[in-house]
């Protein structure tokens, strides 16, 4: 792995452009009553937001595989911060719902088109295949790391603001500033090419690939779906494990917030600097991700059976996050292994993504209609209707777990298969 001296500059550029374009957009998920009453919004117009923003990351994820395989890496990395730095002053002094919803559109847009595949693709440069693990997982750890630092400082914002609109007017012009010292450490150290001059691939003629030569590309299909059960582990994780432990355990809001902030910043950065270690010293990344969603699902059994254990079932949460951390911060390192070579990757990346994120199109609206009925059928409370829903999710997140491993055998084999016939090289630690 090449992080050395301005190498060590890029890393963390990268990690920060993508830890802003996943945090800037989303200010709702930890600030949603501020946004109702700073910005004027009503529950109708964040959730049209919300769905704004899904939907124009889902439709740029192609369209970022097409310009990170055309475009040099530099310019849409520093498009993307000037374009944040644009976008934060904006939001700053934005009124009204209109200019608001054009933001977090444009936000989007930036945030994937120029961003997520010369992200990725970058990123992956930066190691060798047998690093893959540690230089993804380390990237993750540290945009988990920047995320938590710019979430205490917004905290620490709206806390001095006189009300939740000069709040809002503070955290987006920190924003900004933030923005743009990243912008000036991309111009300045990053380099021009599509590729770092110190990238570590061993392809000495880069091949060009087509948007056919990716969909036949078996590995890619692979890879997609190991992403996707794996991923789906992950956000539902996020998403429900810390109102259950408020509807079904009794723990009090706040409580579950500060863990859930914990879980959501802090455990991704260990997650992914202590898994990214752990799944380069380990050949065939596809048996790591057996046992890794063999321990989760085992985890989430201990969820379900422990509902009257208060501490015994909040920790078994803690530790789904952390398994379900180890894994989204690493699955992009299973490429190679899969057979994709590293010049396919920006076109595999925005085909990947676009397919494998498609479960955050269905079961936020799914699961909380379930839910929602089920509160109303208790009472309006959360009761044994409420209980019963989570259950049912739960279910649902052991036959994603099962058929991730079924996929990471197939990614196995694979690996195996490619490996004889000398198409990849694996080390195996004696």
């Amino acid at each position: 792995m090449n992080l050395k001296g301005k190498n060590i500059i890029v890393f963390i550029v990268l990690a920060a452009a993508v830890a802003l374009a996943y945090q800037l957009p989303y200010l709702r998920y930890n600030f949603y009553q501020q946004m109702m009453d700073g910005l004027l919004l009503d529950d109708a117009q964040i959730g049209l937001i919300g769905s704004a923003v899904n939907l124009v990351n889902t439709l740029c994820y192609p369209i970022g595989g097409m310009l990170a395989n055309k475009m040099k890496t530099k310019t849409l990395i520093v498009t993307t911060l000037a374009s944040f730095v644009v976008l934060s002053v904006w939001y700053a002094f934005a009124t009204g719902f209109v200019q608001l919803f054009i933001i977090h559109v444009l936000f989007a847009f930036f945030g994937i088109a120029t961003l997520w595949s010369a992200y990725l693709n970058a990123v992956r440069g930066l190691a060798d295949e047998e690093n893959q693990s540690k230089v993804f997982g380390w990237n993750e750890g540290t945009r988990g790391l920047i995320q938590f630092v710019v979430s205490l400082a917004i905290v620490a914002l709206m806390g001095i603001a006189v009300n939740a609109a000069q709040g809002f007017t503070y955290v987006m012009l920190f924003a900004a500033a933030v923005s743009a010292i990243f912008l000036l450490l991309a111009i300045i150290f990053m380099d021009g090419g599509k590729k770092d001059k110190n990238a570590q691939s061993e392809e000495v003629v880069e091949e060009k690939y087509t948007f056919m030569d990716v969909l036949k590309n078996p590995g890619v299909w692979i890879v997609t779906f190991l992403i996707m059960f794996a991923y789906f582990f992950w956000t539902v994780g996020n998403s429900y494990l810390s109102q259950y432990t408020v509807d079904v355990l009794g723990l009090d809001a706040a409580t579950a917030s500060t863990i859930g902030t914990v879980r959501t910043y802090l455990i991704v950065a260990i997650a992914g600097l202590i898994g990214g270690v752990l799944l380069d010293k380990f050949p065939y990344k596809g048996r790591s991700f057996i046992v890794l969603l063999a321990i989760d699902i085992l985890l989430v059994i201990g969820v379900m059976l422990t509902g009257n254990q208060l501490m015994v079932c909040v920790a078994l949460t803690i530790c789904v996050a952390f398994i379900s951390n180890i894994m989204k911060t690493t699955y992009w390192s299973t490429m190679g292994e899969a057979g994709i070579p590293a010049a396919m990757t920006p076109l595999a990346t925005g085909v990947i993504s676009f397919i494998c994120f498609i479960p955050d199109w269905i079961y936020p609206a799914l699961f909380g209609g379930w839910l929602g009925d089920a509160r109303a059928a208790d009472g309006g409370v959360a009761g044994s209707a409420v209980a019963g829903v989570y259950q049912t999710i739960f279910i649902i997140l052991i036959v994603f777990g099962i058929l991730g491993m079924i996929v990471s055998f197939i990614h196995w084999k694979r690996a195996q298969k490619l490996e004889a016939q000398g198409l990849i090289e694996i080390k195996h630690n004696k």
